[in-house]
């Protein structure tokens, strides 16, 4: 948040002071990036784009200007979200602001910190489209639709926040017309009523003592450098798209791809990375390898690298038959990621892809994506293994072994896991939490911790499988998190072999085998994290 007393000079206040200013390196140094970036557009020396998430930010403006509710635009009232992956800052919807439906259209944009916004072409232009958008979803729509719309449990945490089902049509409408004449920085003719604007609306203005940050740790490239820098590229005009030679190539430095351009690769292709090297993406990888000729992704010389990562991609994701050795994750200028491959916000498909060696704390690393996994391999790992972070798909007949933490781990996903096998897993094979709904279907798991744990608000569905030599629990239903609360398995035909303990339920969560429900007890969680079986 801003702290209040050098309004408008702008100061980022952490919300947890202690924490962020005594225990954690990695907060103090990502507050810092979050408040160089923050100067920089204040200063006019970056984008929108460079320091905000644009598509969330246009969209937190646009549900705005349409209900309009421009408490929330108050200085006093801004919240923000500095996301660790993408390095970029979000808005945050922290309290239910009063909509104001019988105020004139297109005034909540126009002064103070909207207005600055949205001086930004990009994001100007962005927050247009969603607002017309959803001008016209709704335009057609009677209140019973509109009231089902609204109680069926949209996700989005700002959408709930902004009933719908008061707005005129006609007042949507007009503000999507007027929202269109503030783009570019704009101003729409005639001035708000008086006292139509709340207090605290005032234009910020850069601190005299933050230093801008005129570059994000995540770095960027365009067309023409990243020919240069590579001479195994390609580039295919008429198919928009950067391809590689077939061979052996020893990258200098990192391999950063222009935005919004992907890479094709084709069978026998090896890239090879310097230690604390990258390939980052915000396009479409397609990496098409085969048995014979797989397509390999490794350090030089047998040492590690830091990984593979894309951040976004409009197109899908294909791999198949691919390779990749010895990736130890992100760690560059405070950006600090912790997966050997992140993809995020993309359709994946991966196929008779391998991940051997990996260093980091997660193998593969899946966020807010749309999965589909088959025959998948991950071996000798350190930490987890296969990390699905609100992710919806599939993964079959993949398998995963040597694995020091978790093998799939799952939070806020859909999944359908099926024909998998998970062997000599430290602690928990499947573990999945953060109001997860996950089906399990003809598993294989043997040498585990425990084979099956849900948590935290949790559905499992866990069938015709094979649960052998497990150290602590075969399946466990508890609360971590008690904002989410209590966790349910129904587990059938699970045939279990040299196990400690078939079932263990804390009290309030529930676990159903063969339709008959375990009789909870009171299980000290915290203590087996810091202290038991599941402590790392």
């Amino acid at each position: 948040r801003l702290n209040s007393e050098s309004l408008p000079s702008v100061r980022i206040e952490p919300i947890g002071h202690k924490k962020t200013g005594n225990k954690s390196r990695l907060l103090r140094r990502q507050l810092q990036t979050a408040s160089g970036l923050l100067q920089a557009f204040l200063e006019g020396r970056a984008a929108a784009e460079e320091v905000f998430d644009v598509e969330l930010m246009a969209r937190f403006l646009a549900i705005l200007e349409l209900r309009h509710a421009p408490d929330l635009l108050r200085s006093d009232q801004l919240r923000f979200y500095f996301n660790p992956i993408t390095q970029r800052i979000e808005p945050v919807a922290h309290v239910r602001c009063p909509c104001r439906a019988d105020s004139a259209a297109g005034t909540v944009l126009r002064r103070g910190w909207g207005a600055q916004l949205m001086e930004d072409p990009e994001l100007a232009t962005a927050a247009g489209v969603d607002l017309e958008r959803m001008a016209r979803e709704r335009a057609g729509m009677s209140k019973r639709e509109l009231a089902r719309i609204e109680n069926s449990g949209i996700p989005n945490e700002v959408v709930r926040s902004f009933p719908l089902t008061s707005a005129r049509r006609s007042e949507v409408k007009a503000r999507a017309r007027r929202l269109a004449e503030l783009k570019g920085g704009r101003r729409p003719d005639g001035e708000p009523r008086s006292g139509e604007e709340p207090a605290g609306t005032e234009r910020l203005v850069p601190a005299d003592d933050v230093v801008a940050l005129l570059r994000s740790p995540i770095p960027r490239s365009d067309l023409k450098e990243a020919l240069e820098a590579h001479d195994f590229l390609r580039w295919d005009a008429s198919g928009r798209r950067l391809t590689a030679k077939p061979g052996i190539h020893e990258v200098t430095g990192s391999l950063v791809l222009p935005r919004g351009l992907g890479l094709d690769l084709m069978p026998g292709t090896t890239l090879r990375f310097a230690a604390d090297q990258i390939l980052l993406a915000s396009g479409p990888l397609r990496f098409l390898g085969s048995r014979e000729e797989p397509i390999v992704l490794e350090g030089i010389a047998g040492a590690s690298w830091s990984g593979l990562v894309s951040l976004e991609s409009s197109s899908p994701h294909h791999w198949s038959h691919v390779e990749v050795r010895d990736a130890a994750g992100v760690d560059r200028e405070g950006w600090i990621l912790t997966g050997g491959v992140t993809l995020r916000a993309a359709q994946v498909r991966l196929e008779h892809v391998s991940l051997v060696g990996n260093l980091s704390e997660d193998a593969l690393n899946l966020i807010r994506s749309s999965i589909d996994l088959d025959q998948i391999g991950i071996r000798n790992t350190p930490s987890d293994a296969l990390d699905c972070d609100f992710c919806q798909g599939k993964i079959t007949g993949s398998s995963f072994s040597e694995i020091g933490g978790d093998g799939i781990d799952v939070s806020g996903s859909e999944l359908r896991i099926e024909g998998v096998r998970l062997h000599r897993v430290r602690d928990k094979a499947i573990s999945v939490g953060e109001a997860s709904r996950v089906s399990v279907h003809d598993a294989s798991i043997d040498e585990v911790g425990t084979a099956l744990a849900s948590k935290d608000g949790s559905e499992v569905r866990f069938r015709s499988s094979e649960v052998s030599d497990v150290g602590h629990v075969a399946i466990m239903a508890f609360t971590k998190k008690p904002a989410y609360g209590p966790a349910h398995v129904d587990a059938r035909d699970i045939r279990m072999s040299r196990v400690g303990r078939a079932a263990l339920a804390q009290i309030g969560s529930e676990i159903i085998l063969d339709g008959v429900e375990q009789v909870p007890e009171d299980v000290d969680i915290e203590g087996l994290y810091q202290h038991g079986y599941m402590k790392k």
